[in-house]
């Protein structure tokens, strides 16, 4: 019996999906790249999705993220925390950051890629396609290792999970809270 699979099924999906920029006067490279469409047009095997995110005013979101992730085997984003969801669901990430320098300043990060997980950091468009290209023809091997050392302690994964997670420690804070103004 011959499976009904359509071509587009066979293909590399990647999953483009930045942060909210707040202002238009801030650099947005993703837009630069989505605007110029055809810089992923000589990836074979490869196809590219984008998912702006929703709340930017005036632009469009094309998909519901959520579905375009779980159908995706790869998630290129700068500052999202959709890493966290990839993470999650065990597909490969990839952060491109061109602008890294000036978002440090102003919106800031919560936690830097390019200290956490440098392997899978890229700052040059070549650079970007280079990586898809070679993953998406499986010439290299993705760096789990990588991903696990950014967003693996978000989730408090260690030996001693259930003293140190991020559920006792607040439990812990509203309780001290709690007896401090004699609310207990």
């Amino acid at each position: 019996q011959q499976a009904n699979t359509s071509v587009r099924d066979c293909f590399f999906k990647v999953l483009m999906a930045p942060t909210l920029r707040y202002s238009k006067e801030s650099a947005h490279p993703f837009r630069d790249l989505y605007d110029d469409k055809s810089t992923f047009d000589d990836i074979e095997g490869a196809q590219v999705i984008w998912s702006f995110h929703p709340l930017e005013s005036g632009l469009p979101a094309p998909g519901n993220v959520s579905d375009l992730l779980l159908d995706c085997d790869l998630v290129i984003t700068d500052y999202s925390s959709i890493v966290y969801e990839a993470y999650l669901l065990g597909i490969p990430t990839l952060f491109y950051m061109p602008d890294l320098e000036s978002y440090r300043k102003s919106p800031g990060l919560n936690a830097d890629p390019s200290m956490l997980c440098p392997s899978l950091c890229i700052y040059q468009k070549a650079d970007l396609i280079a990586r898809i290209t070679s993953l998406a023809a499986k010439k290299t091997e993705y760096d789990f290792d990588a991903l696990e050392a950014f967003a693996g302690p978000a989730f408090d994964i260690s030996h001693d999970r259930e003293a140190n997670s991020a559920a006792a420690r607040i439990a812990d804070f509203l309780i001290s809270d709690a007896q401090k103004h004699d609310m207990l």
